[in-house]
């Protein structure tokens, strides 16, 4: 039923076609500002920017996993953060070869750079090594808000929360939240 309602009334093709989950829900890339600015790493503004601050959080906090995950699949939640690789998760793109014909955003390079990305974070020791693994839904979260973790992409209902868990554990604790990043080739990412 959902697909024939796609069909332009006009001349019968499909011009759009659904997700299965909103896209338009934002995954924000909450961050611990009080162990950037104790370390005076500036907000990244870009990609190079954040893997350069993770960096320096693993050196300096090696009791702290520098980004974990939240819930759900590891491409999902960073979903905002693919973006800036040119891409979506879990969406159709025009084709590398031919901007007139759309494709699953997971075979296209930028989907595969992005993935090669967080593999890199992983292979760092800066992405949390049981994100995307961890049957528990909430083991990001819950690790962030036990100031086990100094990042996390995670919905907009979070900040309350782990802003108030952190607050209880250490009250210096401040929850900020990334920017839309600018990506490896320049382009400005952001919810889409």
């Amino acid at each position: 039923t959902v697909w024939n309602q796609m069909r332009n009334t006009a001349d019968g093709m499909i011009y759009f076609l659904p997700r299965t989950i909103a896209s338009d829900v934002p995954f924000f890339t909450f961050y611990r500002k009080d162990l950037f600015d104790a370390q005076n790493i500036e907000e990244p503004k870009t990609i190079e920017e954040l893997e350069a601050a993770l960096v320096i959080i693993k050196n300096e906090y090696p009791d702290i996993v520098p980004i974990t995950v939240g819930m759900g699949g590891l491409e999902w939640m960073y979903k905002d953060i693919a973006t800036s690789f040119d891409t979506t998760v879990g969406g159709w793109v025009p084709s590398d070869t031919d901007i007139n014909t759309i494709v699953p955003s997971n075979i296209t390079e930028n989907y595969q750079d992005f993935i090669f990305w967080l593999q890199n974070l992983r292979r760092q020791g800066l992405l949390d090594a049981e994100a995307g693994i961890n049957p528990d839904v909430n083991f990001g979260k819950n690790k962030f808000k036990a100031g086990q973790a100094a990042a996390y992409p995670g919905g907009y209902p979070d900040f309350i929360e782990i802003s108030v868990a952190l607050a209880q554990i250490d009250p210096s604790a401040e929850v900020a939240i990334l920017p839309a990043l600018v990506g490896p080739d320049g382009v400005q990412g952001g919810t889409r």
